[in-house]
C-alpha cells in the first residue's frame, strides 16, 4: 500500500484524536474490573499527555506549511516533494485538514488551559476538589503564586513551534529572531518568580533554557551557508552532554534524598490559631532551646499553606496543640493524617482549665 500524502497526513491527523477515544474506553470499562475512573481522573490524564506532547503535535499539524522554493518559483512540500504547494488538491486538503488539527489539538488545549487559569483562584478558595483533581497536571508543579506557569510554558511552546513552520526557510533569520527573543523572556520570567516547587528544579530551568540558547546561536552561524570553525560542534556537543548529565545528577540527587530522606525539622507544631496560637508560640519559644534542631511554626517558616504538609513530612516529631476546635480545621486534621501515614510520632498536649501545668509537663517531657 503506497497512500497518497494527503489520506496519509488526515489519518495522522486522527491519530490524537482515536487516541483519547481509546483512553475514555479503557478508563471507563475499567469500572467492570473495580478500577473507579472519573471524569477527573481522565481529564487529567489527557492533559498530561497533551502537554508532554504538544510541541510534537504541533509539528506534525504543521508539516503542510513547511515548502522549499524550487529555482523556478514554485514551491514543493519537504516531506513530500512531488507535492506543489498551494497550487495542487492534494496540499490544499493537506492544509484544511491542518488548520482543523490545529484548532482542535492546540487550540482546545489552550483554550482549556486558560479557563482554568481564569477559574483557580475562586475554584481554589471555594475547595473545589473536582476541579483541582481535573486540572492537577496544570497546577501541582508550580508553587501556588505561579499558578499561571503551566499557560506560560504552553503558549511558548507554541511559538517555538509555530516559527521555524510557518515562516520560509528563506527568512530564517526572523525565525531565530523570535525563538531567541522568546526564550530569553522565557529565563527571565522564570528567573524572576521562580515558579517551579524545587528550588532545584529552578536551577535546572534556567541552566537547560540558557544552553539551547547558546547551541541556538552556534547553529544560526552556519545561516547563510558558510562554514563554522572546527571546534564550533564539539563546543555544542559539550554544552548538550553537560545539560544532560548534568539532569541526570539531579535525578539521582532527588532519588537518593526520597530513599534517604533526612528531617528538616526536629518538631512540628500542629495548632489552631483560633484557640492554641499563644500557647504554641510559647512551645515552639521552649523547645526552640531545649532540642537539636528547627522547630517547625507555621508563622515563621511557611510560606504558602500548600507546603505545610511536606513540612510534616520532613519533621522528626510532631506537636499536636488540641484546643476545642483543632480537630474541626481541615489543615490541622490534614497534618494528622500526614504524620500518621508517614509514621511520625506525635505527641499531644491539651489546653484547658490547667492550661499552665499542661504545657509545663509538655516542656519538660520533650
Amino acid at each position: 500500500l503506497n497512500p497518497a500524502p494527503d489520506q496519509l497526513f488526515v489519518f495522522k491527523m486522527a491519530l490524537p484524536l482515536l487516541a483519547v477515544c481509546a483512553l475514555a474506553l479503557g478508563a471507563f470499562s475499567g469500572r467492570f474490573f473495580k478500577f473507579k475512573a472519573t471524569v477527573a481522573i481522565f481529564a487529567n490524564a489527557v492533559g498530561q499527555v497533551a502537554l508532554m506532547l504538544m510541541i510534537t503535535m504541533s509539528l506534525a499539524i504543521l508539516v503542510p506549511f513547511q515548502c522549499y522554493q524550487h529555482p523556478n518559483g514554485k514551491r514543493s512540500l519537504v516531506t513530500a516533494p512531488e507535492v506543489i504547494c498551494w497550487e495542487t488538491s492534494t496540499h490544499l486538503s493537506m492544509v484544511a485538514a491542518s488548520v482543523f488539527g490545529f484548532v482542535l489539538y492546540v487550540g482546545g488545549t489552550t483554550a482549556a488551559v486558560a479557563y482554568a487559569i481564569r477559574r483557580y483562584p475562586k475554584e481554589i478558595v471555594s475547595d473545589n476538589v473536582k476541579f483541582l483533581s481535573a486540572f492537577r497536571f496544570l497546577f501541582l508543579r508550580f508553587r501556588p503564586e505561579c499558578y499561571w506557569f503551566g499557560a506560560f510554558l504552553l503558549l511558548r511552546n507554541v511559538v517555538l513551534t509555530i516559527c521555524p513552520m510557518l515562516i520560509p526557510p528563506e527568512r530564517s533569520d526572523l525565525s531565530l529572531l523570535i525563538m531567541h527573543a522568546v526564550m530569553l523572556a522565557s529565563i527571565c520570567i522564570g528567573a524572576l518568580t521562580a515558579p517551579w516547587r524545587s528550588p532545584l528544579l529552578n536551577h535546572m530551568d534556567t541552566l537547560i533554557q540558557s544552553s539551547l540558547i547558546f547551541i541556538i546561536v552556534i547553529g544560526s552561524l552556519s545561516l547563510d551557508g558558510s562554514e563554522v570553525g572546527a571546534f564550533t560542534p564539539w563546543i555544542a556537543t559539550v554544552i548538550a552532554v553537560a545539560c544532560m548529565a548534568g539532569s541526570f545528577a539531579a535525578f539521582v540527587w532527588k532519588l537518593y534524598c526520597l530513599l534517604q530522606p533526612t528531617p528538616k525539622f526536629a518538631v512540628f507544631v500542629s495548632h489552631h490559631k483560633g484557640g492554641g496560637a499563644c500557647a504554641a508560640r510559647y512551645l515552639k519559644m521552649m523547645l526552640g532551646r531545649l532540642v537539636r534542631g528547627p522547630v517547625f511554626f507555621d508563622s515563621d517558616s511557611l510560606k504558602s499553606f500548600t507546603g505545610i504538609f511536606d513540612a510534616v513530612k520532613e519533621s522528626k516529631s510532631v506537636l499536636i496543640i488540641l484546643s476545642g476546635e483543632t480537630l474541626c480545621r481541615p489543615w490541622c486534621v490534614g497534618e494528622i493524617v500526614t504524620a500518621h501515614q508517614c509514621g511520625i510520632p506525635m505527641q499531644t498536649v491539651t489546653i484547658g482549665s490547667q492550661q499552665e501545668a499542661a504545657l509545663q509537663a509538655t516542656v519538660d517531657k520533650w
